[in-house]
């Protein structure tokens, strides 16, 4: 029985939250920490990390609200737009004058905290020491909010409560920012200074993203603020699908709601719990990720799938199938206890395939509790460029090293896991630039293998100082692996090894190709002296296997038929032994 990887994410009460209704005993202020970031700044994942740690070690008391804006946040191409159309007003009255930069509770705390001689703006070092001052400092007023989000109706409903207790300031703004977690996407930096916040693809997972000002870019006016005041308030957003084409994850959303005076200072803040409620579907499995190895040797994936209840009922049963390029389906039934909006990752059998030289593994929820999914939209998922990695004869390792070679290392281990080839450190070249090491590999074991490149300091070999890379050849210069040197301190990469010779070797005699090109039918004529077996594998020029057997052959004329027609266009190699011997024939196919 396969082992089932639960990972399940309750989002619908924490003890921390100011839960209505307001409390009326004098409280000290809370703070409230809006960053501004990017995701090409690349110091910007320390920022997330300092104001990360702070947040755990106040739990209930600091609060985060992360601003994309500026000239860092700008999306490149193929990008997405984290900003909003708030941030460039809020970090406008800051005078900052770098990223990541931030505020504790708008507070000016200059010249002492401050990126410049004045303003709000300081860096991200001094954020403890200015949100400590806050946090010992007493708050007029207290504040408690809620949320409640229609799933049916795609609406959420805020509502918040203030209590003064002491005068406050003579009119005051109520802010209610919504916030969204878990937002899977690009982050320079965040290999080398948070790489705890990567995800298993390698995308950055963005926390206390501001999406949304429910009380407009300032905040609702508070006229009566004397001591002993009590303000109710309300606000309904309708959520959008997306904002900038960012998706807006219902199950992923904060919020946050606190006291200002005017455009800035902030008395104090507080998150709150958000409920869900009116579930248009009772039984509703929904298809988050699913993920496999991208590479590999035999034709076998090891798949997992991700779901989240978006129903009503909790869940005890969800039947998946799966197959690769659409044939060879199996089935997995899971089995748990699965609470609306929770998550779970299953790990689903070993499925073998049929190579296409491009895979796509598709699963699909079949059932949920016994019966047919009531929301048939969202229960299919597929992850696609599987291919299998397969050398033959002789090999060699070309490594494209950049600057900074005497970080660089590879290793090639056996099946066994056992070291057999190696290389590296390499020399550090004078300025930015790239230089090529050329090593033949004398592999023996027919099985298989895994390259690993390592880099010491974590920047891989392509991050602007040379655009460093690495392949794997055979002999007719068919690349077999190739890194584009874009990654953090390892990578690495399955291939399967074949000892067979090299393509470029002569023909035998007595060996006949036709028709050749050919588009469906071609036959492979063999004279033999006498009784002997003939092996014969087919690879593309990926180096694929496309066919492969050993028939008897008797003395004469032997013919041998492969069928072309599902092949693609291109040059085939077919590798024959019999008799001792070897050789290597070149087929044509086009259709």
């Amino acid at each position: 029985m396969k082992k089932l990887l639960l990972g399940v994410a309750a989002m619908t009460s924490f003890a921390a939250f100011a839960q209505l209704p307001v409390s009326t005993a004098p409280e000290n202020r809370n703070v409230v920490l809006e960053e501004f970031t990017g995701i090409n700044c690349p110091w910007c994942p320390d920022g997330h990390k300092l104001a990360n740690q702070y947040a755990a070690a106040n739990p209930g008391d600091v609060f985060l609200i992360n601003i994309h804006t500026g000239g860092f946040a700008n999306p490149g191409s193929g990008q997405p737009n984290y900003t909003t159309s708030f941030g460039a007003a809020i970090a406008g009255q800051t005078n900052l004058t770098g990223y990541p930069s931030g505020t504790i509770n708008r507070q000016d705390f200059s010249p002492t905290y401050s990126q410049n001689t004045s303003g709000t703006a300081m860096n991200r070092s001094d954020w403890d020491d200015a949100g400590d001052l806050v946090l010992n400092d007493s708050s007029y007023v207290n504040l408690a909010v809620e949320g409640t989000i229609d799933v049916a109706a795609q609406t959420l409903t805020v509502d918040v409560e203030l209590f003064y207790t002491g005068d406050g300031a003579p009119q005051n703004k109520l802010n209610v920012a919504v916030l969204q977690n878990g937002v899977p996407g690009p982050q320079v930096g965040a290999a080398t200074l948070y790489p705890e916040m990567l995800n298993p693809d390698g995308t950055y997972n963005h926390m206390h993203m501001l999406r949304h000002l429910m009380a407009g870019q300032w905040g609702d006016d508070i006229d009566t603020t004397d001591a002993g005041t009590l303000v109710s308030r309300s606000y309904t957003w309708n959520i959008p699908a997306s904002i900038n084409g960012v998706p807006v994850d219902l199950s992923n959303l904060e919020i946050v709601a606190f006291v200002a005076e005017g455009q800035q200072f902030i008395v104090s803040g507080v998150d709150g719990p958000i409920d869900f409620v009116n579930f248009p579907f009772q039984t509703n499995a929904r298809v988050l990720d699913v993920s496999s190895e991208q590479e590999v040797c035999a034709l076998e994936l090891n798949p997992q799938v991700t779901v989240q209840n978006w129903g009503g009922d909790t869940l005890t049963s969800i039947e998946f199938s799966y197959d690769v390029n659409g044939s060879g389906a199996m089935t997995y039934t899971w089995t748990g206890q699965l609470a609306p909006l929770a998550s779970a990752t299953a790990s689903l059998p070993t499925i073998s395939f049929m190579d296409n030289g491009t895979n796509t593994l598709n699963v699909y929820i079949i059932s949920t509790n016994g019966s047919a999914d009531q929301n048939a939209s969202d229960n299919i998922g597929s992850i696609g460029s599987i291919v299998q990695n397969s050398g033959l004869g002789n090999l060699r390792l070309i490594m494209r090293q950049d600057r900074y070679g005497e970080e660089i290392t590879w290793r090639i281990r056996n099946e066994a896991g056992q070291i057999v080839e190696s290389g590296g450190p390499y020399q550090q070249l004078l300025s930015n630039g790239t230089q090529d090491h050329i090593h033949v590999l004398n592999l023996t074991d027919v099985e298989c293998h895994r390259l690993e490149v390592l880099d010491s300091y974590g920047d891989g070999i392509n991050s602007g100082y040379g655009n460093g890379k690495y392949w794997i050849e055979q002999a007719d210069l068919i690349r077999i692996i190739e890194g584009d040197g874009v990654y953090t301190a390892s990578i690495d990469h399955p291939f399967d090894y074949t000892a067979t010779v090299g393509i470029e070797e002569e023909a035998l005699s007595g060996v006949e190709l036709y028709p050749n090109p050919t588009d469906e039918l071609t036959t492979l004529s063999i004279e033999l002296a006498g009784n002997d077996d003939v092996t014969y594998t087919v690879v593309n020029a990926l180096g694929q296997v496309m066919a492969t057997a050993t028939v008897s052959g008797t003395a004469g004329i032997n013919n041998i038929e492969l069928n072309t027609s599902n092949w693609e266009t291109g040059l085939y190699y077919i590798n024959l032994e019999y008799n001792g011997q070897q050789s290597v024939e070149k087929l044509n196919v086009i259709h």
